[in-house]
């Protein structure tokens, strides 16, 4: 364990597992279309539409650490608007976090109401890609495969969303196309 300085706060700072250690899907950088019906963990609901997966893209922020983030977006090139849903729990269901911390059934959320892909207290990418959204998935930084030491809610925290954030507004063409 080492203590560092944040500000006027003495952090302590331990080493984490491994995302391997702890169950987290290997990086994957990829892109593929998840095709529309498909059930993804037993008992969710089917997918609403094609969505085309961008997965493990790498976002270097303005100090030169880089997150991974998966993007769900719809299939094709056409610009879309995006909703990032930001939060410490790691970008891939969050099924883990909730069976580390005791609550496999995902705070009595029936599976049928969720799609497989969403993270925990998350949107359901399936319902808003149909509606024709993109949703950005992070790790942010210190979680899953993103580089760096979790600054949760910290003002660290907030200059990665903003940079996560610029980095979309600066794609210049469909998302799909452009990263």
């Amino acid at each position: 364990m080492t203590t560092e300085r944040v500000g006027d706060v003495d952090v302590l700072f331990r080493p984490a597992k491994s995302p391997a250690d702890i169950g987290y899907a290997p990086l994957n950088p990829s892109t593929t279309v998840l095709p529309k019906g498909s059930v993804l963990r037993d008992g969710a609901m089917p997918l609403a539409c094609d969505i085309l997966l961008m997965q493990d893209v790498a976002v270097k922020l303005r100090d030169g650490v880089t997150i991974r983030i998966d993007i769900y977006r719809p299939v094709g090139d056409t610009k879309c608007p995006a909703i990032v849903g930001w939060s410490p729990y790691g970008k891939r269901g969050g099924i883990l976090f909730m069976e580390v911390f005791g609550h496999p059934t995902r705070m009595d959320v029936p599976s049928n109401w969720e799609d497989g892909l969403n993270k925990f207290e998350a949107l359901n990418p399936s319902y808003w890609v149909a509606h024709g959204y993109a949703i950005v998935s992070p790790d942010p930084r210190g979680v899953g495969h993103s580089e760096g030491d979790v600054l949760a809610w910290g003002p660290e925290d907030a200059q990665d969303q903003y940079d996560l954030i610029e980095w979309i507004a600066r794609r210049t063409g469909p998302m799909a196309r452009s990263v």
